[in-house]
């Protein structure tokens, strides 16, 4: 059936089968060729079983993945930032020196200079953005879609245009029926 094209294989990408010389994956999940929801897959708590249980989430939301604060180096005081770290050279290390004389005057370097980003340049708050996985089938869609408004826009829409648009706009599973 994967041959044929009617499955899709979906994963998943981790051993799903441990024993005391392999770990293989012979547990596989598959989907009809038209899936396109967001799907993520990963390994579920231990059970008694010599497979591990493996948990499927399906949606069709866009997936939420949290983001770590960064800096913003658009907003950062470059100039109190140069006068954080104007005593920097003040810890350079002597011409002939000792190793230990080296890794002090680094672990001060990176000392002010972590202390000049943390009072100098604001972070971005901690936030969550949507992750779409579209498959090739709905970035085809999206394209086809983008390319018909681009061309309805520069040679006027046409009864059949609007048509094709509309239908295209709709979700797969509307399109479907």
């Amino acid at each position: 059936m994967i041959d044929n094209n009617t499955l899709k294989h979906l994963g998943p990408a981790f051993s799903t089968f441990y024993s005391s010389t392999t770990r293989t994956t012979p547990d596989i999940i598959l989907g009809n060729k038209h899936i396109y929801h967001n799907i993520t897959i990963k390994p579920g708590p231990d059970s008694p079983s010599d497979h591990i249980c493996i948990i499927v989430s399906i949606t069709s939301k866009a997936i939420r993945i949290p983001v770590p604060p960064k800096y913003n180096y658009h907003l950062a005081d470059w100039d109190s930032f140069q006068t954080s770290i104007q005593d920097i050279n003040s810890a350079k290390p002597p011409e002939q020196a000792t190793l230990q004389q080296l890794d002090k005057a680094t672990e001060t370097w990176f000392k002010t200079i972590k202390e000049a980003m943390e009072t100098n340049i604001p972070k971005t708050n901690n936030i969550t953005i949507n992750k779409s996985i579209t498959n090739t089938t709905v970035k085809s869609i999206q394209r086809f879609i983008a390319n018909l408004k681009i061309e309805a826009e520069t040679r006027g829409w046409t009864l059949a245009k609007l048509h094709t648009y509309n239908l295209l706009k709709k979700s797969p599973r509307q399109r479907m029926q």
